[in-house]
């Protein structure tokens, strides 16, 4: 920063300002402050920032250990959210479903963190993550309302998305619908099921047959082989995320029948590239970019002191080819 502040002719709280608090210096100092810097390629030592203010400006992220479009999405966002604000992340992935993420939460304490953003998917994530809001600020993004107020929360309300999905598959006809279910531990499978149900039970409709997935395509090619082979077949087919539904075409493919015409399909996620597929698969997306920038400001509010909020996102139908008319 010397170096800086003697090329650029100005003091080194002048060259602090421009770095932290730029609207304090003019535009030309900045200018010429700026110039210094690129010609002598200063970066800022963030270990030394971090001993002089007392703060890391660092955060942590934890989302659970899958390879799935929708946590990946979130992280990005939040991730480019952190980094326009100044703040670097560190993430780290939950241990596999059954076990406790309370080890991986407290590696955080080490790393010296201002505050930390969870995915939970399942209730026991979501347990851990509201025992760490006691001793850090930390906002949890999850499913279902949480039972205490000690974290920010960010609600991705399922159930809305997975009903907008089930009334179109209605209101195009169909009568019987079938389901395919993530993973019944998780928060977020189980809110798809219940939108489900409620949309059919608002219609007058019987649940049509269910089968459980694992998030994965395979899953959802053994699902679509099921229902085929049943004596009497769903018209029509939600699945709780896009993977599965692009499984359950491959098995309707293999059988001779044609997803938006013989049966209709939507999925979650609306995954890029959904558009290009045949037929281009209906989906319900889900506000990711939203959701992590929404958790970063609740975080950012915690950690000025601010106390703990509450917001909710809602998924949107997106309507394509694969979700066509009962024949």
């Amino acid at each position: 920063m010397a170096d800086v502040a003697r090329a650029a002719g100005v003091s080194m709280q002048t060259v602090s300002r421009v770095l932290n608090t730029p609207g304090q210096v003019s535009a030309t100092t900045r200018e010429r402050v700026h110039r210094a810097i690129g010609e002598l390629g200063y970066r800022p030592n963030s270990t030394a920032r971090a001993l002089a203010s007392n703060r890391s400006r660092l955060l942590g992220v934890l989302t659970p250990a899958v390879t799935l479009f929708g946590p990946s999405q979130i992280a990005m966002a939040v991730e480019a959210s952190a980094r326009a604000e100044g703040y670097s992340t560190v993430s780290a992935t939950s241990p596999a479903v059954g076990a406790s993420s309370a080890t991986v939460l407290d590696h955080f304490h080490t790393l010296g963190v201002e505050g930390v953003i969870i995915l939970a998917p399942t209730s026991s994530d979501v347990e851990a993550a509201e025992r760490l809001s006691r001793s850090l600020p930390v906002v949890i993004i999850s499913a279902r309302p949480l039972a205490s107020d000690t974290a920010a929360h960010v609600l991705i309300d399922h159930q809305s998305g997975a009903r907008a999905a089930t009334d179109h598959l209605v209101s195009l006809g169909h009568r019987r619908i079938g389901h395919i279910a993530g993973p019944r531990q998780w928060l977020d499978a189980q809110e798809r099921e219940s939108g489900w149900r409620g949309a059919l039970s608002m219609a007058g409709l019987e649940p049509g047959p269910l089968l459980p997935g694992s998030w994965q395509p395979e899953s959802g090619y053994a699902a679509g082989r099921a229902f085929l082979a049943l004596r009497s077949a769903p018209t029509a087919v939600f699945a709780a995320n896009d993977y599965l539904a692009l499984g359950f075409t491959r098995a309707v493919t293999e059988a001779g029948l044609r997803v938006g015409e013989d049966v209709g399909l939507v999925g979650y996620d609306d995954m890029i590239g959904l558009d290009c597929v045949i037929p281009s698969l209906t989906s319900v997306r889900q506000p990711f970019a939203e959701a992590g920038l929404r958790a970063l400001d609740l975080l950012l509010a915690r950690i000025d002191g601010e106390p703990s909020g509450s917001i909710v996102v809602t998924p949107e139908l997106v309507v394509r080819e694969s979700s066509g008319p009962a024949r």
